[in-house]
């Protein structure tokens, strides 16, 4: 009789409990460096920009665990996240005076209904999908890190389910979401800045949340860090509190 193999370093932990919430709120701290950058900073710092990278990738593999919590049906969680972008998005508008792109939770959501519907899938036509995403570089979309973040989360359930073939999609995805908007980057950096830009990006949004993964296997998956709706309320107050304090920053 065959013994079952030891989980190995390199599969991604599946967290659940305290350990999900740590990985949750280091999520939500590479978001507000990020917005403090971006909102705030006007961009000065790139060791900010470089840790918000981290934190898209966190909150999709958030977003894997719980649709395969649900049994791998995510239209619950993608109702539950589209109500809270919709929510967000009038003070998301206000705080980041960005009128083409739509909050990133309406990609989150979109993630999970995709997850759903990939699942389902036979693994063939799963991987031929995900495969030609980052064709979908090139086109303008108002979705935060496109078409590219919005299959993230569904190859994030592949690798945790241990599924072959995951994680050579895995690694072409978070490349991607790091590609967007391509043409606009090409046109401000140059096609030599662009790619040195991509792959710094990639490096970032790949070992900063491994690392906080590997250290969430530390903790006990049990109890909780955090209330179930702390996000929803964190994610539109923290908009909030940065777009008074740009107001206050520019009345000085």
């Amino acid at each position: 009789m065959k013994t079952a193999r030891p989980p190995s370093s390199l599969c991604l932990p599946r967290l659940d409990g305290r350990a999900l919430d740590f990985v949750k709120i280091c999520a939500a701290l590479c978001m507000v460096v990020d917005h403090v950058n971006t909102l705030l900073l006007d961009y000065g710092s790139t060791v900010m920009f470089l840790i918000g990278r981290a934190s898209f990738p966190l909150f999709c593999y958030a977003s894997a665990v719980a649709v395969i919590r649900a049994g791998g049906d995510g239209l619950r969680q993608a109702g539950s996240l589209l109500l809270l972008a919709a929510f967000t998005e009038p003070i998301s508008q206000v705080a980041r005076h960005q009128d083409d792109m739509v909050n990133v939770v309406f990609t989150l959501a979109a993630g999970c209904a995709v997850a759903t519907f990939l699942s389902r899938l036979a693994p063939v036509w799963r991987n031929v999908i995900v495969a030609l995403v980052p064709l979908t570089v090139w086109m303008p979309t108002t979705l935060e890190f496109g078409l590219a973040g919005v299959c993230l989360p569904a190859v994030l359930v592949l690798a945790l389910k241990g599924e072959r073939g995951a994680w050579p999609l895995l690694f072409v995805l978070l490349a991607s979401i790091n590609l967007y908007p391509l043409e606009a980057r090409i046109r401000e950096d140059g096609a030599g800045g662009a790619v040195q830009a991509t792959v710094l990006y990639f490096l970032a949004a790949t070992f900063l949340p491994w690392v906080l993964l590997q250290a969430g296997r530390r903790l006990k998956n049990d109890h909780r860090l955090l209330h179930r709706h702390a996000l929803q309320i964190f994610y539109p107050g923290h908009m909030l509190v940065l777009w008074i304090l740009e107001l206050l920053g520019a009345s000085v």
